[in-house]
């Protein structure tokens, strides 16, 4: 599953749980709805972001060392 799917489905089951919590007193439907999606939209981008960073930067930095490669340049230091 990808990495955004993943993060969106957590923060989706997340979301319920604590809008559950939180809201149970809660009389407005509109309220409850808005608090959820605002909740849901926040904790998928940031588990979004926190999952992808790091796979991400190994990746550009290995592709940018093989481009300097393949183009004559050698890798130095260490």
């Amino acid at each position: 599953m990808p990495v955004v799917e993943r993060s969106v489905t957590i923060a989706g089951i997340s979301t319920r749980e604590l809008v559950l919590k939180d809201y149970v007193t809660e009389q407005s439907e509109d309220k409850l709805r808005k608090a959820g999606q605002l909740m849901g939209q926040k904790l998928a981008g940031s588990l979004a972001l926190v999952t992808c960073k790091e796979p991400l930067r190994s990746n550009l930095s290995n592709h940018l060392r093989q481009v300097l490669t393949e183009q004559g340049f050698s890798e130095v230091g260490g």
